[in-house]
């Protein structure tokens, strides 16, 4: 599973910034300089939020401690 994340997280990244135009790749630079709130709306497939549900779920956390992890390791 966690092969699986990485690649479809690689891939949104990839595709994200790859389509993007300069003018939109320097506001995105842009805003990497602003104060960050903690706080990201993150659209995903639903089979892939059963998937981290079901597995925060056999953890004993919540979904976000559980995809908090994920992002960091």
């Amino acid at each position: 599973m966690d092969n699986k994340l990485n690649e479809l997280f690689a891939n949104v990244q990839e595709v994200e910034y790859d389509s993007m135009d300069k003018e939109d790749k320097e506001l995105f630079s842009a805003m990497d300089e602003l104060e960050k709130s903690g706080k990201i709306a993150l659209r995903i497939p639903k089979s892939l939020h059963a998937e981290l549900a079901e597995q925060a779920r056999r953890e004993g956390v919540s979904l976000n401690q559980y995809c908090l992890y994920k992002l960091a390791h």
